[in-house]
């Protein structure tokens, strides 16, 4: 899967995200609603209401403290459910909890002056209108302005600028909180419990009562969900981000059961109902009598307007960064991940919030207590979907690294879905005590309909874009995931050496669970593991043997796989007897190489490539260097012909060839191996293509590809066109494998660009149809799970110019491996409903395959969800839908984004390309791993047309 290195500064210690997560989470309410929950379950009954409370929302913490710290980058929620649940899922958890957050920014906007108002009434000047039975003054409006416009600038200023701002106001809240409990330990009594500890007549009424308490109080928790959001700025080990997750969680269930404690402790029934009606302001009354003084009332208000400040900069924290993961993944437009060139903040998601918090106050405060309840909704359906990401992913990614581990996560999961689903539920319950009025949810559907068109519009502005997610580069994650490997028995190589291609080490696996032998970093992998250098420098043998080096990574597969699938037995057979020699500069050995298998060479080329490289000279001067006479046939064009294949062989036979030496790319040595089979047999070479005669002879064959696509150097097959019928079939043979293929990366350099993308895309249809075909086996699985990285993360630098010898030999390599996985494994649909567009229209059979391969991915994906889902991970995407579109994506950035019709494909040409389809290539669509008719793959062209 692609990767990203961060792009935010690391400035968050361990005391910062907790003062954010803790002062989030007590905000105003323990000043102003104290009163009301004792009123409504007493004091003991209050205490246990939060208690309960907590402990869902401490359910659902413990999903949030194993997926942060095993996902730490911005935008925790949308990051989660995205690996979990795809682009829709994440789409609809992020725009909810970012309207939670956004909600609640607007809201402390309005809270802060209405404080000010409770302490000097006189503040209130210049009145200006009523909205919802609330008068709205200029003092009240400017000085939530200002400070709106101060919380934004001060989270311009960069994360750490904030922290500080928050820890100064944590502090002054927990110095007054601490100061209420210890006075009203001195001034209180036992006896004002007593008299108050439950309200309701009847067990089932104070039941009744406790429960509404703790239905209302995970709404006081909320913030320690910001944490996971800002955790790409947190430098703290990313095991400790679990446990300071858990502990601001403990902390402000400690919190808010102390101050109700206190404040009943300190006053009896009468006096907090009388507080109640009064100021309203019941706990900073509480303070006053602790400490006889009127003034402690007034320093405990002041906390709590800190209390504002906190959540009203914890939530702007969160808000920014959840619209700034959105942006990254083009599901809000992208301007929104605009960070500033200093401080490293999202700098434009800032500002909006910022605007909004700046606007709110227009509205009146009772508008504002409709949007925050809103928005609550919102915060909690992000938490249930957080809770089902948790399970899912424990599922579809059990070897993902986890830092910090949850135990008895089942459990732990099921009762966070629960308890958060429970809290969603009682919004939609009438009389819970928190069921959404008309406006609230004309407010929640607003919101969710803005949401929509963010939806629509970016889902058909940016295409294949929507949804785009990269994991951020992680060392410590990465050393974590090497120990957990090592633990596995797994070999994961601290260092491979420049050039070489390392042994395949697993990779998590969001869907199924099954690690992946691939590459850990393809950009620092060569070849090494399934190919060993040999004395001259260039590369041995790749047949059998050669495959056998792949033996940790098969292992690694097989042993993953046989944990999560049904027990069968394997049973297969492998036999590739092909010699590769592979290096740069290894060309200049082919008369060498050739010189065991003849005296004589036909040399096979196409009319002019080798001949403008020169290739040809140098070949043709290697060989009579070690004594071999050569003749030329150069008639071979693209999509070569059965009758040009029958030509060089009588050609061949004319001129006492003995051996057939190939220059150029598929179509040259195809029709080379063609060549050398009719040679040696005679005939027609039809009778052999449709296995009315069948023979294992053939003329030795040296291959020297120039391109690197067909892999032909690695396989016995050859692809022919009768140009009588149409029909483009393929000739196998094991004796048309070459004695020698010469793989030289540096031969490959002259290739056109157009000519690299469509054989590139060519190589990586043949590891993707091998790996997900039916007769796939064990050792096709491990070279191919190999091969898609290197072409996948090498092909588009190539095609755009940034090359490099690196670069070259992964994907010579892996073209080659290509060629080797469909010899034993085939080919699928694609493959095969091509075959007869370029067999009617002589089109490039790369491009053949780009104009149908979206289509055919998409269609075929749900025969092996949990296949086609790992190599939509290796292309950045989750689930096997997300195939289709991330190979599009590739496609559009080799400039091959076309379709049948650009290649001159026409509607009346379908029914002949379906029928024609099952003619030549029935094998290859009963490889398929779906079910196809006849009419099926007629829609498939159509789509693709």
């Amino acid at each position: 899967m692609e990767t990203k290195k961060s792009e935010f500064d690391k400035v968050s210690s361990a005391w910062d995200i907790l003062v954010i997560a803790f002062g989030a989470m007590i905000g105003w309410g323990w000043v102003v609603s104290t009163g009301e929950w004792i009123g409504r379950a007493g004091v003991i009954g209050a205490i246990l209401g939060f208690v309960i409370g907590g402990i869902m929302i401490f359910f659902v913490g413990m999903a949030y403290a194993e997926l942060t710290p095993a996902m730490p980058e911005c935008g925790g929620e949308h990051v989660f459910s995205m690996r979990a649940m795809g682009p829709i899922g994440s789409f609809i958890c992020t725009w909810a909890i970012i309207g939670g957050y956004v909600s609640v920014v607007c809201f402390e906007a309005c809270a802060l002056p209405t404080i000010i108002t409770y302490i000097y009434p006189a503040f209130l000047k210049g009145y200006l209108y009523t909205i919802a039975g609330f008068d709205v003054y200029a003092s009240w409006l400017a000085v939530a302005i200002i400070f709106a416009a101060i919380i934004t600038v001060i989270n311009i200023f960069g994360g750490k600028t904030a922290a500080l701002l928050q820890t100064i106001l944590t502090v002054v809240i927990g110095a007054a909180g601490i100061l209420l409990v210890v006075a009203s330990l001195f001034s209180g009594s036992p006896s004002n419990i007593a008299g108050q500890a439950f309200e309701g007549s009847g067990m089932g009424k104070m039941l009744n009562n406790i429960i509404r308490v703790a239905a209302i109080s995970p709404f006081f928790f909320i913030g320690f969900d910001v944490i996971p959001q800002a955790a790409e700025e947190i430098n703290v080990p990313l095991k400790k981000i679990g446990k300071m997750l858990i502990l601001s969680i403990i902390l402000g269930i400690s919190f808010y059961a102390l101050v109700i404690f206190a404040v009943g402790f300190v006053m009896d029934h009468k006096s907090i109902a009388a507080a109640y009606a009064g100021s309203g302001l019941v706990t900073a009354d509480a303070m006053g009598i602790a400490f006889h003084s009127s003034v402690m009332a007034k320093v405990l208000i002041v906390a709590g307007m800190c209390g504002i400040l906190t959540s009203w900069n914890s939530f702007m924290i969160g808000g920014s960064r959840a619209m700034y993961s959105m942006a990254e993944s083009y599901m809000i437009p992208p301007v929104f991940k605009t960070l500033h060139k200093k401080y490293k903040t999202p700098t434009v998601a800032i500002w909006l919030i910022g605007i909004l918090s700046m606007l709110a106050p227009f509205a009146g405060r009772q508008m504002l207590v409709w949007i925050v309840d809103a928005g609550n909704l919102g915060c909690c359906l992000a938490y249930c979907m957080v809770s089902m990401s948790f399970l899912i992913l424990r599922k579809k990614a059990p070897d993902m690294p986890r830092p910090y581990k949850v135990k008895h996560w089942k459990f732990c999961g099921i009762m966070a879905v629960i308890m958060s689903g429970i809290i969603v539920a009682l919004y939609l319950i009438p009389g819970s005590g928190v069921t959404l009025a008309p406006m609230e949810w004309a407010i929640a559907g607003g919101w969710a309909l803005l949401g929509g068109v963010f939806f629509v519009f970016c889902k058909a502005r940016y295409k294949e874009k929507f949804g785009y997610y990269a994991p951020v580069q992680n060392m410590e994650l990465e050393e974590e995931r090497r120990r957990e490997a090592g633990e596995n028995g797994v070999a994961v190589p601290e260092q491979v050496p420049e050039g070489g291609i390392a042994a395949a080490a697993p990779a998590a696996d969001g869907e199924t669970g099954i690690a992946a032998a691939v590459p850990r970093t393809a950009g620092e992998s060569g070849i090494a593991a399934a190919v060993a250098p040999d004395v001259s420098g260039g590369y041995a043998a790749i047949g059998l043997a050669g495959s056998l080096a792949v033996g940790s990574a098969l292992q690694s597969v097989l042993r993953r796989q046989n944990a999560l699938e049904p027990e069968k037995d394997i049973a297969f057979d492998y036999f590739l007897p092909v010699n590769i020699r592979f290096g740069r500069g290894m060309a200049d050995q082919v008369g060498v190489l050739t010189k065991p298998y003849g005296k004589k060479a036909l040399i096979v080329t196409g009319g002019s490539s080798a001949k403008k490289s020169g290739l040809y000279d140098r070949v043709k001067a290697k060989l009579e260097e070690a004594g071999i006479a050569t003749c030329l046939f150069d008639k071979v064009l693209p999509n070569p012909l059965t009758t040009t294949a029958t030509e060089g062989a009588a050609f061949a036979k004319e001129n006492g060839c003995d051996v057939i030496v190939a220059i150029g790319g598929g179509s040259i040595m195809d029709c080379a191996k063609g060549i050398a089979f009719i040679a040696a047999n005679g005939g027609d070479i039809n009778d052999y293509l449709y296995n009315r005669k069948q023979s294992d002879r053939a003329m030795p064959l040296v291959l020297l590809p120039t391109t690197c696509g067909t892999g032909s150097e690695g396989n016995g097959f050859a692809v022919l066109t009768n140009p009588e019928t149409g029909d483009k079939k393929s000739l196998r043979c094991p004796a048309i494998v070459a004695k020698v293929s010469i793989v030289d990366p540096d031969v490959m350099k002259t290739m056109p660009k157009k000519v690299l993308a469509s054989v590139g895309f060519d190589a990586l249809c043949h590891c993707v149809e091998a790996y997900t075909a039916k007769r796939a086996q064990p050792f096709t699985d491990a070279l191919a799970l190999y091969a898609i990285p290197l072409i996948y993360e090498n092909l588009v630098p190539l095609y755009r110019g940034e090359e490099s010898d690196s670069a070259w030999e992964k994907i010579s390599v892996a073209s080659t491996i290509g060629g080797m996985v469909i010899n034993t494994a085939g080919v699928t649909l694609a493959h095969a409903m091509e075959h007869p567009v370029s067999g009617l229209k002589n089109v490039v059979h790369g491009q053949g395959l780009a104009a149908l391969a979206p289509a055919v991915l998409a269609a075929t994906c749900k025969g092996n969800r949990m296949k086609f889902g790992r190599i939509a991970r290796m292309l950045g995407g989750f689930t096997a839908e997300d195939c289709a579109s991330k190979i599009r994506t590739l496609l559009q950035q080799l400039d091959l984004d076309i379709r049948l019709s650009d290649l001159g494909v026409e509607e009346k040409d379908i029914p002949w390309l379906a029928e024609n389809c099952f003619k030549v290539s029935s094998a290859n669509i009963a490889n398929t791993p779906v079910s196809l008719t006849q009419e099926d793959v007629a829609e498939l062209y159509r789509k693709a047309l």
